[in-house]
């Protein structure tokens, strides 16, 4: 991986195009001017030299690349049967405003087809999905909580329990229509903007909701005395749970004295426990800059958190936090368990009497996305405490982006050889077991090569005749906790 720091108009233009990405855009011709204005002012500054290329990833649909000039630019869209760039637009026609027809219908392919501008899929998200279990939850940092009801060869059933946009209280973890998710790119590919962090990457906590949540409720049995009642909080959700006298349950209750379904009690568990820390770059002012810096400090620390390297992410924070000084602080969320309660804890790096200070929060009726206000200072320890915490509790993986993954692997290779092998991640070998089997892999690039094209491998997918009832009865999860 190149480390080497990025120049003033690298940033900016990476800044230009990550809020695009951030923001689900489609919008192709606005992307082009911001990015064209910001290449001219560092051309003319004679910061950036004339011809230097940028890169513009329409997720599975195709890849721009803009090449700068001054006063105008020329675009190139990549062939994905040949690897080859074919130019759209030349100089003259920027010129003479020729870019709003061209960029235009390429905005509408992107709107029809459901995409935005960003990077495709990592493709081991697919097989990710085809070894998850019936029972699994999937909460995805910054995005959504899925509950797998079912998995089999042609797809994976899910349920939304949580919207990433719901406000958490007890009727957000909602018995959700099951959809199927199918292993075709273009499903995938919606799932994936649906679900990515800042950086563009998926941060996945996995748990299995029975295991999980049975040895919560086992020990709270064993705890509490018949007939007695104790309150327990799940972040800013108070319930009541009663020890019967009679039989060997507990009942869970709100605070209105309703009676609340066990299943949804034990989606919360599912929930609170396999929930990571969230962080928030709070700044006096974004800049394309600055996004880009703390986007690529963001990458930084998931994969400290990949790597179990908590004091790594520690010294980064406050590291970066003193660089920036006073017009910026970063703060650390989530749910700590205490006891039997998920207590809602923050830790904000924050530039103080000329150093950087490190302080816990408390939040305003338990909930993360309130109020906060400071407790007192905290150590290194308290940090590394809060962080070890929250990720022993369940599995994480850390979904890096396909050109990551392609230059790890081909660190020594030029980048000019890079780019083929990253336009051939869509192009798969496909094989049918004697079981009807769908499995899908990554061709190995000895030579680079294109081994089918996009429509050759759905109408080889499409040949095969999927039997839509072929599941075990015990690979099935029932969820319906009713209407809490």
């Amino acid at each position: 991986m190149n480390n080497k720091p990025k120049k003033n108009w690298e940033r900016e233009l990476e800044g230009i195009y990550r809020s695009a990405v951030i923001n689900k855009s489609h919008n192709l011709k606005d992307l082009y001017i911001k990015l064209e204005r910001a290449a001219e002012k560092a051309i003319n500054k004679r910061e950036m030299p004339e011809g230097k290329e940028f890169i513009i990833p329409l997720g599975i649909t195709s890849t721009l690349k803009m090449k700068f000039f001054a006063p105008f630019s020329e675009v190139y869209l990549l062939n994905k049967t040949n690897n080859e760039w074919e130019q759209i637009l030349k100089k003259e026609n920027t010129a003479d405003f020729e870019y709003n027809n061209v960029l235009d219908f390429y905005d509408d392919i992107l709107r029809t087809n459901g995409h935005t501008i960003g990077e495709a899929f990592p493709e081991n998200l697919r097989d990710k999905l085809i070894e998850v279990k019936a029972g699994d939850l999937l909460n995805f940092e910054y995005g959504n909580t899925y509950l797998c009801t079912k998995n089999g060869t042609n797809g994976i059933h899910l349920k939304k329990i949580k919207d990433k946009d719901d406000n958490l209280s007890l009727k957000s973890f909602k018995n959700s229509e099951e959809f199927k998710l199918d292993l075709k790119d273009d499903t995938l590919q919606k799932f994936y903007v649906d679900n990515r962090s800042i950086s563009g990457r998926l941060n996945l906590g996995q748990i299995s909701v029975e295991n999980t949540a049975q040895e919560y409720i086992n020990s709270i049995y064993s705890n509490l005395k018949p007939h007695a009642t104790k309150t327990i909080d799940f972040g800013p959700i108070r319930l009541h749970v009663k020890k019967s006298s009679f039989s060997n349950e507990l009942k869970w209750y709100n605070n209105h004295g309703d009676r609340v379904d066990e299943k949804k009690v034990k989606m919360m568990i599912g929930y609170f426990n396999s929930k990571g820390v969230e962080r928030e770059y709070n700044r006096k002012e974004n800049t394309p800059f600055t996004i880009a810096d703390d986007i690529e400090n963001e990458r930084q620390i998931e994969d400290c958190i990949n790597n179990r390297e908590f004091s790594k992410a520690y010294n980064l924070l406050k590291r970066y936090v003193e660089n920036n000084k006073k017009s910026l602080t970063v703060t650390n969320k989530g749910y700590e368990l205490n006891g039997d309660n998920f207590t809602a804890t923050g830790y904000s790096f924050i530039y103080k009497d000329n150093e950087v200070k490190l302080y816990k929060l408390s939040y305003q009726n338990n909930d993360i996305t309130k109020i906060n206000k400071i407790e007192k200072e905290a150590s290194r320890d308290d940090f590394i405490n809060f962080y070890t915490s929250l990720y022993n509790r369940h599995r994480f993986e850390l979904f890096k982006s396909n050109e990551e993954y392609i230059n790890d692997k081909y660190k020594g290779m030029s980048p000019k050889l890079k780019r083929p092998i990253l336009n051939d991640l869509s192009n798969k070998e496909i094989a049918v077991s004697d079981s009807g089997e769908r499995k899908i892999s990554l061709t190995e690039h000895k030579d680079i090569k294109i081994s089918y094209t996009d429509e050759e491998i759905d109408n080889l997918i499409e040949s095969f005749d999927y039997d839509e009832k072929e599941y075990d009865d015990i690979n099935n999860y029932d969820f319906d906790p009713g209407d809490d």
